[in-house]
Formats: C-alpha cells, structure tokens, sequence
C-alpha cells in the first residue's frame, strides 16, 4: 500500500499491511525492556512505544512496553481514530521533518477519539510525548506515557533535551544488531 493522503483520511493507513515487522531477539527485547524499567523509576514513565519503519523495504521494528493496550489499539482497528496517531500521521504530510506532541495538547475531536483517551488511561497510560522524525525513506518515532496523575511528566521529559537522549539510546538498542540505517 502506498501511503497517501488520500489513505489516510479515508482511514485505509495506519499499519501497512505489507510491512515486514522484524522481530526483536530476545537480547534486545531484554536490553529494551532493561531500559523502560530504568525510565520507569526515573521519570515514572509508564509506557514506551518505538517504531522504526523503511518506508520503501516496508521493514519495520516495533517494541512496547503494553503488549495488551497495543493489541487493543491496533487489533481492534482503534489506532485509526486515536488522535494521538492521527496527529502525528498528519505531519508527514504537512511537510515538517520532525515533531514533538504532548499528548495533552493534542484535542479529541470526536466522542470516539475521547473514548479511546479514556480508553488508554485505563491502563494507565497519559499525559505522555511524542517525537516523529521522518526524511522520506525512514520513519522513525517515540512515545513515551506517564501516570493519569502525572501532569507534569511530558514536561520534564523536555527537559534538557531528555527526549532525544531517550530516543537515541532506545533506538541503538532496537538496531543494535540489525542493518538499519538511522535518520540523522
């Protein structure tokens, strides 16, 4: 499937079906779950998605730490009303190479995208941030999610540059061992 505009407004895209997810060895799924656990305690991060994709190969890697909300998001087909995704899918084609979303600033449009808000904080996953950087031939993004009472979390997060740092060490851990090229 070629991603289109057209694709995405008439909701068709959200996980290419052609993409050849790669599956992380057990050594790098354990160095990843190492480092959530460390950001868990550190800054009370409560989840952690990484989704690396070659948009023209359509190989892709994808760690969570919420197996069970992400088979919910994207098993039953939710990711395509979540305005979290929509918002950072729009920015491919705005023309931007790179953005940040705090996920609080990002406004449910529809009672269905406010449901899947709610949805999502029933496991405890909110007040996050995101960062999508793409350059055309890769896709490369990050979310990060906090406790429903952490207001702050997105903000510290910001902190210091803090989310490139995460960016860049869960993504030498996720292709550590793999022939990716990385976005610079």
């Amino acid at each position: 499937m070629i991603i289109t505009q057209e694709n995405i407004h008439n909701n068709n895209i959200i996980i290419n079906p052609n993409s050849k997810i790669k599956l992380l060895e057990n050594q790098t799924q354990s160095a990843l779950e190492e480092y959530y656990h460390q950001l868990e305690c550190e800054f009370g991060c409560t989840y952690i998605v990484y989704i690396y994709e070659e948009m023209l190969s359509d190989k892709k890697i994808i760690y969570t730490s919420h197996e069970k909300w992400q088979d919910q998001l994207v098993g039953e087909k939710l990711i395509n009303e979540c305005p979290i995704y929509k918002a950072a899918t729009k920015t491919l084609f705005s023309g931007e190479r790179s953005v940040i979303l705090p996920w609080n600033n990002i406004h449910c449009k529809t009672p269905l995208e406010k449901s899947i808000t709610l949805f999502r904080s029933e496991f405890n996953i909110a007040n996050g941030i995101g960062i999508l950087h793409t350059n055309g031939i890769i896709r490369e993004g990050i979310g990060l999610g906090a406790d429903v009472n952490d207001f702050n979390f997105y903000l510290r997060i910001l902190e210091d540059n803090l989310i490139y740092k995460i960016l860049k060490k869960t993504r030498g851990l996720a292709l550590a061992k793999n022939n990716f090229p990385i976005i610079h």
